[in-house]
């Protein structure tokens, strides 16, 4: 038998926490503290390191997101009293993790580096920077947002996006820009007691142009057989694909319901890239597996629309 790799993603995104200015009193209520130097006694300012510093931010950062589709920016970058949303915490979640920037680690011989992989044991998917993330009319990037989807187990749903042509085949932007999808589900309470980590397992595939297939998370492992090769994640409710230089044409997105004990799960979904149009599902449902799954899984039947995907054999 082989061990499958599993990541446990307990701090999927850090926050900046280490020298942070904020709001400092000094007790005295006739002081004002109107000080002018950071850090002072007598300062309004002070500076601090710690999950006391970092929370708030990560609060404050999810505040704006569900700010954002209050106030009905998501469906043209503008806003719009009459495509008000009411996100919810998955929603959030998906745009707080989709937005993930590259950290630098410390290294014992290498010194400060980027880490290569993402998501990673040490600072998950990246840091927040919710400018990658929430689609305005001047942003050099489209997104689109998908809240509330339903899946079941053995189900699916299929999104069929176009990135970087338009529906009448004219390239639209350049496509160099990355091409990212992240799902997020509020998993119900699970056995604090069970080695298993999640209770609905939903699964994130990507087929794209040329046989290309993305799953969630881009974890891998290697047999003495096939070599380094990825399987999918059953350990998080977050999964994400980043494609950084996408090929011009149609992707097709699927959400799998792989085992969805308590059903129906729901979930959200958000994708981004320079250029990017949701096409009929249609349009997609020729997207084939590459080379049969190469011999480590099969291929989900493509006689209907969001089953050509790989999957392991149990």
């Amino acid at each position: 038998t082989t061990e499958i790799y599993t990541l446990s993603l307990h701090d999927a995104l850090p926050i900046s926490g280490v020298n942070i200015h904020s709001a400092h009193g000094d007790a005295d209520l006739g002081s004002n503290n109107c000080g002018t130097t950071v850090g002072s006694p007598d300062g309004a300012v002070g500076t601090m390191s710690g999950t006391s510093m970092a929370t708030p931010l990560c609060a404050g950062a999810a505040a704006m997101v569900r700010e954002y589709f209050a106030e009905g920016y998501a469906n043209d970058g503008m806003a719009d009293d009459g495509k008000k949303v009411l996100a919810s915490g998955a929603l959030v979640k998906a745009v707080m993790i989709h937005s993930a920037q590259p950290v630098k680690t410390e290294g014992w011989s290498t010194g400060w580096e980027y880490e290569a992989i993402y998501p990673n044991p040490r600072t998950g998917y990246g840091r927040v920077e919710l400018s990658s993330a929430l689609f305005f009319h001047d942003t050099p990037f489209q997104a689109v947002y998908r809240d509330r989807q339903e899946v079941s187990v053995g189900g699916h749903m299929l999104f069929c996006f176009r990135v970087g042509t338009s529906e009448d085949g004219a390239e639209a932007t350049p496509v160099g820009q990355e091409f990212r999808v992240t799902v997020v589900w509020t998993d119900p309470p699970g056995d604090p007691m069970s080695f298993r980590p999640l209770v609905n397992d939903l699964d994130l595939v990507i087929n794209g142009p040329h046989s290309s297939t993305y799953l969630g998370n881009t974890i891998t492992q290697t047999d003495e057989t096939h070599g380094p090769y990825t399987v999918r994640d059953s350990s998080n409710n977050a999964e994400q694909v980043r494609i950084s230089a996408p090929s011009e044409g149609l992707y097709a997105v699927r959400v799998l319901g792989t085992d969805v004990v308590a059903t129906p799960q729901r979930f959200a979904l958000v994708a981004s890239a320079g250029s990017i149009q949701l096409a009929e599902s249609g349009e997609c449902v020729e997207l084939k597996c590459p080379n049969s799954c190469s011999s480590r899984g099969e291929c989900l039947p493509t006689g209907e629309i969001g089953r050509a995907s790989c999957r392991e054999r149990v």
